[in-house]
């Protein structure tokens, strides 16, 4: 008897390791954090993203300041929630 695979929606990120994921995460949150914040553009050359002249010219409100939500118990994913 065959039985369809298992959809699981972590199944892309799962073979670059769960440490990579969440390193992944905490620089696409400094990025965003800093396109909402700066004045001026910024370049960017890090180990997921790369950016040349980033600049957000209409910021929202609050700017970079804003609350992040994010969940997970390794001690990775308490590092980077922490750390946002």
């Amino acid at each position: 008897m065959l039985s369809e695979p298992l959809q699981d929606s972590d199944a892309e990120a799962r073979p670059v390791g769960h440490s990579v994921v969440w390193q992944r995460i905490d620089e696409y949150l400094v990025l965003l954090k800093r396109l909402w914040s700066n004045d001026e553009p910024f370049d960017h050359e890090g180990a997921f993203y790369s950016v040349k002249g980033g600049y957000v010219p209409r910021k929202g409100l609050h700017g970079g300041d804003l609350t992040i939500r994010l969940g997970g118990q390794s001690g990775t994913a308490l590092k980077v929630a922490g750390r946002h």
